[in-house]
């Protein structure tokens, strides 16, 4: 009797250890800002990734329009839950071409709650030239506001555990250029394929 108790123990602690590696990592996908910024955002940290980029001016006028923030809460509402539906992670970025960057912090503010923002250098800004300029799909159209959805994917570093991934690879599926076209997007069922 005393042995059954023993193994009994043992299988119940190789379970018990089982359970809480496998909720470590789950855990180690998500990165919550709450406790060490005070921050209420959570981060999903996969292998695969839709990023949404805004790319804009405060001294443009379409990229001011009313409409605008409305429609971009709805995109981003979609892709989300497209992405959540995928195990995707979701980020979206905030790109303002303006040299002053309080201006451009203040103009992509009044837009959405971005992920990240990046500001200041005009078009040599180097969000710009990433994804307006120094992209392997030839542009049809340049202006803004614009729209660019991309989706990565990642490796995760094998030497440690940390939320950090290496992008592998990434490619734009779609380019909405102007006021009319992200509305257009908006109406769209976003095909990704």
């Amino acid at each position: 009797m005393d042995n059954f108790k023993i193994i009994a123990t043992i299988i119940f602690i190789i379970l018990l250890i089982g359970i809480i590696s496998s909720r470590k990592s789950k855990i180690s996908n998500t990165l919550s800002l709450q406790e060490s910024t005070g921050i209420n955002k959570t981060y999903n940290i996969n292998e695969d990734e839709f990023l949404l980029i805004y790319i804009g001016s405060s001294s443009c006028p379409f990229c001011n329009d009313s409409r605008l923030s409305p429609i971009i809460d709805s995109i981003v509402d979609k892709i989300k839950s497209y992405s959540d539906s995928l195990n995707y992670s979701f980020k979206f970025i905030g790109i303002s071409n303006d040299f002053n960057i309080k201006s451009g912090v203040e103009h992509l503010e009044s837009l959405y709650d971005f992920d990240e923002i990046s500001t200041g250098s005009g078009y040599n800004n180097s969000g710009i030239i990433r994804y307006l300029w120094d992209y392997d799909v030839p542009i049809k159209k340049v202006g803004i506001p614009q729209l660019v959805l991309v989706q990565r994917k990642y490796q995760r570093s094998d030497s440690t555990n940390l939320p950090f991934r290496l992008l592998e690879k990434e490619r734009i599926l779609n380019r909405s250029v102007g006021i009319n076209s992200i509305i257009s997007l908006s109406k769209s069922n976003l095909d990704f394929e």
